[in-house]
């Protein structure tokens, strides 16, 4: 196999639009666990892909390369939030997000996603919890006291008895 990659990677070189060297990296990094070269590789095709939905199968392959088997949260992420550019209504995307900025410590951006994931969920008990993460990140690690003053009154809006909030005002 190792004279076929390296005459698909030469060719690859030469012609980063060549279809057919690019189909069998794929599929030969996939095969033999090259990942690293396989994330290069859906980097390099996606600078050369113009269609939506395929850039969206490119970045959501790249996002669960780099998330999940070579755990690169930083890679993970700039496919994430690619992915929310492009389709900014999908709800798997901020989860996806709020889950790599928390591990990273990136509470800043942290508190971005879940404001987002807050306007956009309709269940009650779901936004109740998002805000209720929201208020503590803003209050304990970013010390945004009126951006928490705010989400505390956010949550007492959906439940004027919420212990939390009431205790926090």
């Amino acid at each position: 196999y190792e004279s076929a990659l390296s005459a698909y990677e030469q060719t690859f070189a030469i012609d980063p639009q060549n279809e057919t060297a690019l189909v069998q990296l794929d599929r030969l990094y996939s095969k033999f666990e090259l990942w690293q070269p396989l994330g290069d590789l859906l980097k390099a095709r996606l600078e050369h892909t113009f269609d939506g939905e395929a850039r969206i199968n490119l970045l959501r392959r790249m996002a669960n390369l780099y998330e999940e088997t070579l755990r690169q949260p930083e890679e993970a992420i700039q496919a994430y939030e690619q992915l929310r550019e492009i389709d900014a209504g999908t709800r798997i995307y901020l989860d996806k997000l709020a889950i790599l900025y928390e591990q990273t410590e990136q509470d800043d951006l942290l508190v971005e996603i879940l404001q987002s994931k807050a306007t956009m969920l309709t269940d009650h008990g779901e936004r109740l919890g998002t805000l209720k993460k929201l208020a503590q990140i803003q209050h304990e690690l970013v010390e945004d006291k009126a951006g928490a003053i705010d989400t505390y009154r956010q949550i007492l809006t959906i439940d004027q008895n919420d212990e939390l909030a009431v205790s926090a005002l």
